[in-house]
């Protein structure tokens, strides 16, 4: 998207406007089906984790694996963040393209509740 939007990309004569109206398409759409794959992840990691757990009753074991669990939830969090600068980087605004936002709030709220503490 962004190398379309160079002023020698496909999408370059755009003026700000539409600009502005394909990266939120674009975005939104990317955003959408971004979350069902985090959707999927986060279920497969709470299955795993549940498995782990009856087949170690090991505390060490079961720490071991929910702490596993909190490092995937901070990297899906960071690239999350990720897609919202780099969605920033052109012009939209993050919190107006509805997909996105609630893609970020959806997992800021799964990471605390694993307890990872968050910034503001």
């Amino acid at each position: 998207l962004k190398a379309a939007l160079l002023p020698s990309g496909a999408l370059g004569p755009l003026d700000g406007s539409q600009r502005a109206d394909v990266v939120d398409l674009v975005t939104g759409k990317a955003a959408e089906r971004f979350r069902e794959l985090v959707d999927e992840v986060f279920v497969n990691v709470k299955k795993l984790e549940q498995t782990l757990k009856k087949l170690n009753k090991d505390a060490a074991a079961a720490s071991s694996t929910a702490s596993n669990g909190a490092k995937i939830c901070l990297q899906v969090l960071l690239d999350v963040e990720e897609l919202c600068k780099e969605t920033e980087d052109l012009g939209a605004v993050t919190e107006t393209i509805q997909p996105l936002h609630s893609l970020l709030e959806m997992v800021r709220g799964v990471c605390k509740d694993r307890g990872i503490d968050l910034p503001p």
